[in-house]
């Protein structure tokens, strides 16, 4: 367009440079300016996704969004390899997709965390929760997020969260209450075979202790902490003399108090 300008007669190039000179001079600056904010914005928004990016590639997590009122999910690819698919076999995705694979149980506990945490109860959704695999097999997950959007009513709209395997640490877990419990099997015999007359009474006492704590509604760590302590409660007996635990006849007054010193024993 330039230079056809250069075209036109002499006079009418001057009357037209003179118009066009002040807003050009003008209006270029101002655009660079507003180019170069854009384009710089737009290089700090793709540097904060590319971190993003690194960071859930490096915690090896499976990421998840969910429109509590529609029931829209979007999921990673990660979160489908998890269970050993790809989104295109998965397809289509939805909230029934977590709901088909995930443990019927575990979905209990997950609907009654959520409510928690939907009505400001928990700051963060937070569960373990087993999801079969292709393979048929369970694997443990981490399953956790939050609520970022309300509507208007204050009702949860967009939640984000992430997926973690867990399988392995679930399984040493396991490992380490199978020789916990067989630890305080072993304690529970010591304990009989140190007084045969109270034979059984740690396991009656668990019988009874344990539907107590649940009827009470005791959280899963609690009811085992008091079935773990019902088994080994009279551990103390241990550092008594046999002669007075197992004594046919009364106890002296110093026979008495070292029976009551048990207790004490055992905590110690």
């Amino acid at each position: 367009m330039i230079l056809l300008m250069f075209t036109l007669p002499k006079e009418l190039i001057r009357s037209t440079l003179r118009i066009i000179t002040l807003p050009v001079m003008i209006a270029y600056p101002l655009t660079t300016v507003f180019v170069g904010k854009i384009l710089s914005e737009a290089n700090i928004n793709f540097q904060i996704k590319e971190r993003q990016a690194n960071i859930l590639e490096g915690t090896d997590a499976g990421t998840w969004e969910w429109n509590v009122q529609t029931g829209e999910t979007i999921f990673n690819e990660r979160w489908a390899e998890f269970i050993g698919y790809t989104l295109k076999e998965l397809a289509p995705i939805s909230i029934k997709t977590w709901m088909k694979y995930t443990h019927p149980d575990d979905l209990k506990i997950s609907r009654q965390l959520l409510e928690r945490h939907f009505s400001g109860e928990l700051p963060y959704y937070k569960c373990e929760c087993r999801m079969k695999n292709k393979d048929g097999n369970w694997i443990w997950v981490l399953d956790r997020g939050k609520v970022i959007s309300r509507t208007k009513e204050g009702k949860p709209l967009w939640m984000y969260g992430t997926h973690q395997d867990i399988t392995d640490l679930k399984q040493a877990e396991e490992r380490l209450k199978k020789t916990m419990d067989e630890t305080i099997d072993t304690m529970s015999r010591i304990i009989e075979a140190k007084d045969p007359y109270t034979s059984g009474h740690q396991h009656r006492v668990c019988q009874l202790a344990v539907p107590l704590a649940r009827e009470l509604s005791l959280s899963p760590d609690k009811i085992e902490g008091i079935r773990i302590a019902s088994l080994i409660h009279d551990i103390g007996k241990i550092g008594l003399p046999t002669e007075i635990l197992s004594k046919p006849t009364k106890l002296t007054d110093i026979e008495f108090s070292l029976i009551k010193e048990h207790p004490k024993m055992g905590y110690d």
